[in-house]
């Protein structure tokens, strides 16, 4: 079963959160609500695998069932957002909406391509893990959050973050998507690249009913780089969802 962080109630509106590959789910941490929603982060990476994208989507909806919850929505950043569209891709009419950060549906022009094998004779040196976080942001990070990054990524398996390169840059949701319905808001960093605008277009190609917010002074972690800006792209998904509900 995937860890939840954070409890849920029975039958309330939820957004379930889905961060980066091998990134704490802390990064949702300071993520306000109005009340309306129940909030709860899905741990991916300290769950037992598989990690593909595919099947993490298909477990990602069988957790909505299995708490029963009301009305849900995902909101994933980066591999989070990828595993969000597989959900979207597997049952559209049980995720009510999508809230996606620098991301994109396919792995076509997405970072390194010889990443995976870095992994494998890498992982687990600390060099390798601060190149990472010197990656995701555009900017040094907080001594805190450095710390908690560092440390969480020090966690996870080597397999899961082999696993999840893999399938991040051999995945294609561009087709299963063009069948999805629901509410769908895209806040992307605009210094982003690893995820460029070219894959905000394909995103907008395969679900035209997306409102983009181009996050300015933030590159990959958006979330991070631009409190505010995704912040108040979030509250305005949560308005247009709830309308809905």
């Amino acid at each position: 079963m995937l860890k939840l962080i954070g409890k849920l109630e029975t039958g309330r509106p939820t957004v379930l959160f889905l961060s980066g590959a091998n990134v704490s789910p802390c990064v949702f941490d300071q993520v306000e609500s109005d009340g309306e929603f129940q909030f709860a982060a899905v741990d991916y990476c300290q769950s037992d695998g598989p990690w593909d994208l595919p099947k993490l989507g298909e477990r990602v909806c069988e957790l909505i069932r299995e708490q029963n919850l009301g009305a849900t929505a995902l909101a994933g950043w980066s591999a989070g957002g990828g595993i969000a569209m597989a959900a979207a891709v597997r049952e559209p009419t049980l995720i009510r909406g999508l809230f996606l950060s620098n991301t994109g549906p396919t792995g076509k022009g997405h970072g390194n391509p010889s990443f995976p094998d870095q992994i494998l004779e890498h992982w687990g040196e600390s060099a390798f893990f601060e190149k990472l976080l010197r990656g995701w942001f555009s900017r040094p990070l907080p001594p805190l959050l450095h710390e908690r990054l560092f440390d969480y990524i020090a966690s996870v398996k080597k397999d899961c973050a082999y696993e999840l390169a893999v399938s991040v840059r051999a995945v294609d949701f561009r087709e299963g998507l063009r069948a999805y319905r629901g509410l769908v808001t895209i806040a992307h960093g605009v210094l982003d690249t690893a995820r460029t605008f070219a894959h905000v277009e394909m995103m907008k190609q395969s679900m035209p009913q997306a409102d983009v917010f181009p996050l300015e002074n933030a590159g990959h972690a958006s979330v991070i780089e631009n409190k505010s800006g995704w912040q108040a792209a979030f509250a305005s998904f949560l308005r247009k969802v709830q309308a809905v509900l």
